[in-house]
């Protein structure tokens, strides 16, 4: 092995990070080399394997993680927690190093400490301090070089450091070149105040519990703790092992750790808020096990593969849950909330693919009475007021689509468990059907709608009105195409603006309810709308809404087989 350089090496070079996993000769070539591993997956050139030969593994499973490189090739000085904090807080005035310097002897071996009274005058300084940020000062602990100390000299100055007596409440140490939690353990000992830890970054080769005499076992005053991509696994030997020394922990973050289950219940009664963000959790049943904490509220399950929430065991406790950047497909995937989260009252959706639905918000807010806070904006009783009728019309739509046969009512109805609850409140809505289509899947008939188009003048009188059957896979921008040549405009110089079978309620009596037909319309679709405004909580506005521009189809704006769209010059 290359001298100076273990396995497990955190080495830094123009401030790119990565660990030694190997050190030897490369066949066909001369001398030693260092395979290394970057914290970046994307800066290497290969995974460990090179010409068909397997060197080492790399933790993270990424085809360009892995790099070759000549033990002469100079790294980044390493900084011992003391420096770095120096550096970071308290520079020299004239910004060169102390040059005083103190000599004493272990072993008849003679050390130096370089700087030692100067260091202690500008430690002085740093007694108030409460909030430290040490992220990517390559940071090795609490020397330097601990792997090159002796247990005299860490003794000796562990000791001088403790005597510091710092007052920091919040520490940043990650992205750093830390390797063995008996360094962790060693900076955290001088700190009787700290209630935040943040290690995010590091690669640890060695988590047992430090040297015999630091006499630091735990943590009994950190309430957080953040392992972001520290690759840890989730055991007693890991992320759970080290959770047993902190006993007071009240918000753990263990994000992007490729982490898949968690199997073990971490020794955390206290635990409030957990973040399993980006990680590759595809279900709720492997997450059981977080059951069973009692004060657990908080979940963050950002940017896993979840596409369900069906859970065999409920989480009794859990009110914030984020779920931004999964997988949810449709607003029935919600179905479950109720039963998994019973007590759940804020929720975040963003960026899946249930967010770019139409609406979706409105349909969320319908199907979880109890959330207060949706995609951190408070759901207000206004906003519900709108959202259940256009969720009593949608459902309706859906039982359009389907024979009137009590087993398909059934079917649809499973996934709207609130539509009897809703219907005792706004009424049961009418459910449109066309007498005679067949309503089969795959049938040509639901793969068409029926457009009627019209254009208005100024004072809202129809110029205009054709018809055209229109296959649901056109996308807008033919939609549009097909409507220039109908009405001579030129098609990106229209608005397009589909006139929904979904109704709104009005906020108030005075305003009213308007439609944009024309007084000429048939009396059938007068006194449809008619009944419609009429509803049994006070009156209603069709709701309508922009095709918007895009490579969208048709099917994902409109349902059903009939649309009305008012053509709107621009």
């Amino acid at each position: 092995m290359s001298r100076g350089f273990h396995l497990g090496r955190r080495l830094s070079y123009s401030n790119a990070i990565c660990t030694v996993r190997y050190a030897g000769p490369i066949t066909g070539t001369t001398g030693e080399w260092l395979g290394v591993e970057w914290d970046d997956p994307n800066k290497g050139k290969h995974d460990g394997i090179y010409q068909d030969v397997k060197y080492f593994e790399c933790q993270r499973k990424s085809p360009t993680a892995g790099s070759f490189l000549r033990p002469s090739r100079l790294p980044d000085s390493p900084l011992g927690f003391e420096e770095a904090l120096n550096q970071k807080y308290v520079l020299p005035e004239d910004g060169k190093s102390a040059a005083a310097v103190d000599e004493f002897q272990i072993d008849g071996k003679v050390v130096e400490e370089k700087g030692f009274e100067r260091i202690q005058e500008q430690m002085a300084k740093l007694h108030e301090l409460q909030f430290v940020l040490l992220d990517g000062l390559c940071v090795a602990g609490l020397s330097a070089r601990p792997w090159d100390e002796t247990a005299e000299a860490r003794m000796h100055r562990l000791r001088r450091y403790q005597a510091q007596k710092l007052k920091i409440v919040e520490l940043d140490l990650s992205r750093n070149l830390i390797e063995t939690w008996a360094e962790v353990v060693g900076i955290c000992s001088g700190l009787g105040n700290l209630k935040s830890l943040k290690l995010n970054g590091n690669r640890f080769r060695d988590l047992s519990t430090p040297i015999s005499g630091e006499n630091l076992e735990s943590f009994p005053g950190v309430k957080e703790l953040c392992l972001d991509e520290t690759l840890l696994t989730w055991d007693e030997a890991s992320i759970v092992g080290i959770t047993q020394k902190f006993p007071s922990l009240t918000t753990l973050s263990a994000a992007s750790n490729n982490l898949t289950t968690i199997t073990v219940l971490p020794p955390t009664p206290n635990l409030t808020s957990l973040s399993l963000s980006s990680n590759s959790i595809s279900s709720l049943a492997s997450l059981v096990q977080l059951s069973h904490l009692p004060h657990l509220t908080t979940l963050s399950l950002r940017s896993n593969p979840i596409h369900s929430l069906s859970s065999p065991i409920p989480f009794p406790n859990i009110t914030h849950l984020n779920l931004a950047r999964t997988l949810l497909p449709s607003p029935s995937s919600l179905s479950s909330i109720p039963i998994s989260f019973p007590r759940l009252s804020s929720l975040v959706t963003t960026d899946t693919p249930l967010y770019s639905l139409p609406s979706s918000s409105l349909l969320i807010l319908a199907r979880l009475p109890a959330l207060k806070t949706l995609n951190f904006s408070d759901a207000t009783a206004e906003e519900r007021q709108n959202a259940e009728p256009y969720y009593l019309s949608r459902i309706a739509c859906e039982l359009a689509a389907v024979d009137s046969s009590e087993r398909e009512r059934w079917r649809v109805l499973e996934e709207h468990p609130r539509y009897a609850e809703l219907c005792e409140i706004y009424g049961e809505p009418a459910v449109p059907r066309d007498e005679g289509v067949d309503t089969a899947a795959g049938k040509l008939e639901a793969a068409i709608v029926e457009f009627t188009f019209y254009m208005i003048d100024k004072e809202g009188k129809v110029m205009a009105e054709k018809k055209r059957d229109v296959p649901r896979s056109v996308d807008v921008y033919r939609l549009k195409g097909m409507v220039g040549l109908l009405f001579g405009v030129r098609p990106l110089g229209c608005r397009l603006v589909w006139e929904t079978e979904e109704w709104d309620p009005v906020k108030g009596e005075e305003e009213g309810w308007s439609c944009s037909e024309d007084e000429d319309d048939d009396e059938s679709r007068i006194e449809k709308d008619q009944a419609m405004a009429e509803g049994k909580n006070g009156k209603l506005v069709r709701r309508e809404m922009d095709l918007e521009d895009g490579t969208k189809e048709v099917g994902f704006w409109v349902d059903g087989r009939k649309a009305r769209v008012r053509v709107e010059l621009r």
